[in-house]
């Protein structure tokens, strides 16, 4: 059966028969599923899990790490001895967002058919939104390395573990002697260190605390698996120094798209990188004179996705409201009210500093459900007066729930360019 926009207008139905009340149920879930679905765009570049059913409140996700290459020529008729893919099992707890509206029966008889039909486009925008952000939220802090739009090498740094003490404390010892990034106390407080080989590879963290004796880095939330001492890393910082002076360039791009090939960031189906940027960004790429407009493309076999704007740099760019931003901090600084915050937790629409990710496959997971295509089904919950309002059915309700995880994956097929607006 094909369900049109005005179904709910024209159709005549009587809710007390359970027929056409399942019929109006089918057409808001769709009608909520269509488009919540046309304005989710990180879900989609997600490694996606179905909701496991009957087997508790957790799901696992696998993070596929590198592939040694070996040149040796194989011996004639003598089959080699297997490689073993090296990857890690990652669980993550599932969790239930939602919300409702509550209308009044005054309202309800006095409103044109058309407003049930209204605030469930509400709601559905407002589920896209929270699982967009849930999205940014912990790409920010796990499934994207920074690159500050300055490439300042002074407030990053790179180096090797030379002591372990647990998933949450480690040490490099080189960095006490790291004049202005790291040879004081709280130095790197609200930096972000992304562990680039060894046992930790591909795993990332805000680093809440900075001890300078004996370069000791105290992370949360703690890692998924313990490094091991001579374990590299990088470490970044948003530091004052980093001003709206600086936009997102080409050369930006090329770098970020640089740091996703030289870790193999496998590209989408399509053979680019995504990016996403908010409107303020969304200006400067604009701007620049190797931007192609959709409507510019040649190949019109590709197909535009929603939201998308455009390509630049080998990125194929889409628009969002709900990106990342966090407040911008300045080494030296004690607590952790600024930075990205672990695992997101300091994102502010107002932040100073904007987060633009360009992401490969399998730099993060998250929940699929029951159901088909782009598989984010949350149904609209409908609660009739009839049944909820009391004994005068004085109220009804119009809201939506789902469970929901999502999981950083892996921050080297992915980067968040840092950029002061």
């Amino acid at each position: 059966m094909g369900w049109s926009a005005d179904f709910y207008d024209n159709a005549t139905y009587d809710t007390t028969t359970s027929t056409n009340a399942e019929l109006v149920k089918i057409y808001y879930d769709r009608k909520f599923l269509n488009i919540a679905n046309h304005k989710l765009v990180l879900p989609q570049w997600a490694q996606r899990k179905p909701l496991p059913k009957g087997v508790g409140d957790t799901i696992e996700f696998t993070r596929l790490l590198d592939i040694a290459p070996d040149t040796t020529a194989l011996t004639e008729s003598v089959n080699p001895n297997a490689t073993a893919i090296t990857s890690q099992k990652l669980r993550a707890e599932i969790e239930e967002y939602g919300d409702f509206s509550k209308h009044s029966s005054l309202f309800t008889a006095s409103a044109l058919k058309g407003t049930l039909s209204e605030i469930t486009d509400a709601w559905a925008t407002n589920a896209s939104r929270v699982l967009n952000l849930k999205c940014a939220y912990e790409i920010a802090a796990h499934a994207a390395q920074p690159l500050r739009s300055d490439l300042s090498s002074t407030y990053a740094y790179e180096g090797t573990l030379t002591g372990v003490t647990s998933t949450t404390v480690f040490a490099d010892s080189d960095l006490e002697t790291n004049t202005n990034y790291g040879d004081a106390n709280d130095d790197l407080n609200q930096s972000l260190i992304t562990f680039t080989s060894g046992d930790a590879m591909g795993q990332q963290r805000v680093i809440t605390d900075y001890t300078a004796s004996g370069g000791a880095i105290t992370v949360s939330p703690a890692l998924d698996k313990q490094p091991a001492v001579g374990d590299g890393y990088r470490i970044t910082s948003a530091d004052a120094t980093l001003t709206n002076s600086s936009d997102i360039s080409t050369s930006v791009i090329d770098k970020a798209v640089e740091m996703l090939m030289e870790r193999g960031a496998p590209t989408f189906p399509d053979g680019f990188y995504k990016g996403l940027v908010m409107p303020a960004i969304q200006t400067q790429i604009k701007a620049d004179s190797d931007f192609k407009a959709v409507h510019e493309y040649k190949d019109r076999t590709r197909g535009l996705e929603d939201r998308e704007i455009g390509i630049w740099g080998g990125v194929r760019w889409y628009w969002t409201t709900e990106g990342f931003r966090f407040p911008q901090t300045t080494i030296g600084t004690a607590g952790t009210s600024y930075g990205v915050g672990a695992s997101g937790g300091n994102y502010s629409s107002s932040g100073d500093v904007y987060s633009t990710f360009i992401m490969g496959m399998q730099a993060f997971g998250c929940t699929t459900f029951q159901g088909e295509g782009k598989g984010m089904v949350a149904p609209i919950i409908i609660n009739d007066k009839s049944k909820i309002g009391g004994p005068l059915h004085m109220f009804g309700t119009i809201g939506w729930k789902l469970p929901f995880v999502v999981k950083g994956l892996n921050p080297l097929f992915g980067v968040q360019v840092w950029t002061v607006v």
